[in-house]
C-alpha cells in the first residue's frame, strides 16, 4: 500500500511512527519544485481557478508503481473487506479501468425561475455544479474510487487529462455551442471526462463503471438541532439516500447503528455500501445544518493529522 503525499506531509508521518507504519511505500510528490516551475512558466496566474491537488492527484495516479492500481481518496473509507480484492482481482480481469458513476447529474429544469437561475449563472460565469455535458450519453464518472491497469492506453488517458488541467485548456463545457459557455470546474475528474469524450476514441481502452454503491457519497444533512442533542456530529452524516437516519437522531433510546446503503427505486431496501465518499474537507464541516462548533471541526481535523499541516 503507497501514500502519495509532498514533504511536509511525510517530515509529520515520521515524526509518528503509529501513522507512518500505515504504509508499505511512499510516493514522494515534490510540490514546491512543480509550483515553482509553473510560476516560472506563468501558467498560475491570479484569475487562474486551478486547484493544484487536483493535478498532483493525476500525476501520482499516472506514476503508479503498480502494474494493478486501487486509487482512493484519503477521505474515502472502506466498509467492505474485500472490495479491494474483488476490483483488482474480478474487475479488472476484464477491463482495465474501473470508475463509479457520479449521481450528481443534470436535473431537469421543471420552472422558468430555475431555468433563469441557470441563465443567470452563465451570465455572470459561475461554475456549474451539473453541466450538461453530463446529460448527452455518458454520465459523470466520480475518481475518488479508481481501479486500473498500467496500460498505454490508461496512462495516455491520464496525461491527457494532466495537461488539459495544468494548462486550462477547457474552462467550459465543450458540448456547449451556442450562446453563453458554461464554466465548469477546473479538476481532475472533469478532465478525465473530456479527455475521454473529446480525443480520438481509443478502441485498446476497456471502461468499467460500476454502480454508486461502490463509493456511497456521503452528505451533512440537514437536521433539527433538538435531534442531535448529545450525538456527535458524525453519528448522523449519511450516504445519499441511507434510510436509516432516524436511529442516530432518536433521542432517549438506544440507537442501533446505522449500516450504510444506497436506495434505488428498484430495491427499496438497498444495496449495502462497499465503501463511503465521507468528503470531510475543511469546506464540507464549514457547510454542516446545523452548523458545528468551531472546536468541534478543529478536535476532528487534529484527530485526522489536519490541524498540524
Amino acid at each position: 500500500m503507497t501514500l502519495a503525499c509532498d514533504n511536509a506531509t511525510l517530515a509529520i508521518l515520521r515524526t509518528r511512527p503509529q501513522w507512518y507504519g500505515l504504509w508499505d511505500s511512499y510516493m514522494l510528490l515534490d510540490t514546491a519544485k512543480a509550483r515553482r516551475a509553473f510560476f516560472a512558466a506563468n501558467l498560475l496566474q491570479e484569475r487562474r481557478q486551478l486547484q493544484l491537488h487536483f493535478l498532483w492527484k493525476l500525476m501520482a495516479q499516472a506514476m503508479t508503481p503498480y502494474e494493478e492500481t486501487l486509487y482512493l481518496d484519503n477521505d474515502v473509507l472502506v466498509l467492505q473487506a474485500t472490495l479491494a480484492k474483488d476490483l483488482l482481482t474480478n474487475t479488472l480481469r476484464v477491463s482495465d479501468l474501473v470508475m463509479p458513476v457520479d449521481p450528481v447529474r443534470q436535473a431537469p429544469r421543471t420552472s422558468r425561475s430555475e431555468a433563469r437561475k441557470a441563465k443567470q449563472s452563465r451570465q455572470f460565469g459561475r461554475v456549474a455544479k451539473t453541466p450538461p455535458m453530463y446529460d448527452v450519453g455518458i454520465p459523470p464518472l466520480c475518481t475518488c474510487v479508481m481501479a486500473y491497469r498500467r496500460t498505454p492506453s490508461v496512462l495516455r488517458l491520464l496525461e491527457g487529462a494532466t495537461i488539459r488541467l495544468a494548462l486550462s485548456l477547457n474552462p467550459a463545457d465543450p458540448t456547449v455551442s451556442t450562446g453563453m459557455p458554461v464554466i465548469i470546474r477546473q479538476s481532475d475528474q472533469e478532465m478525465l471526462w473530456i479527455e475521454l469524450t473529446q480525443s480520438p476514441p481509443d478502441p485498446l481502452l476497456r471502461l468499467f463503471v460500476v454502480p454508486e454503491e461502490y463509493f456511497c457519497p456521503a452528505y451533512w444533512p440537514q437536521v433539527d438541532v433538538p435531534s442531535t442533542k448529545g450525538i456527535s456530529f458524525y453519528d448522523y452524516v449519511s450516504a445519499w439516500s441511507t434510510q436509516g437516519k432516524k436511529n442516530a437522531t432518536q433521542t432517549g433510546k438506544k440507537r442501533a447503528a446505522v449500516v450504510p446503503v444506497w436506495t434505488t427505486g428498484y430495491r427499496t431496501a438497498g444495496y449495502p455500501c462497499k465503501a463511503t465518499h465521507f468528503h470531510h474537507s475543511h469546506t464540507h464541516l464549514l457547510e454542516t445544518r446545523p452548523p458545528l462548533k468551531q472546536r468541534t471541526v478543529t478536535e476532528f481535523e487534529q484527530a485526522l493529522g489536519r490541524g498540524s499541516l
